[in-house]
């Protein structure tokens, strides 16, 4: 199974309320408004898409040290999240399992 099916899947779950997520129907449309909105202001057209080139960043490990984004970059690709301007890196994978 892809990715996409995957997330496709789970998408067509979230919206039915199924379990485990059991989100109540104003719930779906609150999000599904807030969506359709981002959409339309054009926000989401001037966000990264999958396999374009990140920019270089650096975030501190558990530990507190700095690292560099681009250390990983030649080899490995980079799960990013951001939120309220804080980034962390969910993950590194090999540039053989990452997504086209």
């Amino acid at each position: 199974m892809t990715l996409k099916s995957k997330l496709d899947t789970f998408k067509a779950d979230f919206d039915a309320g199924k379990p485990p997520y059991n989100v109540p129907h104003s719930g779906i449309e609150v999000m599904q408004r807030a969506t359709a909105e981002l959409r339309a202001s054009g926000v989401a057209d001037k966000a990264q898409k999958m396999g374009d080139k990140a920019p270089v960043f650096m975030l501190s490990d558990p530990h507190g040290v700095e690292v560099n984004s681009a250390i990983f970059s030649k080899k490995r690709s980079l799960v990013r999240c951001s939120r309220n301007n804080f980034s962390v890196v969910l993950a590194t994978l090999p540039l053989s399992q990452t997504v086209q």
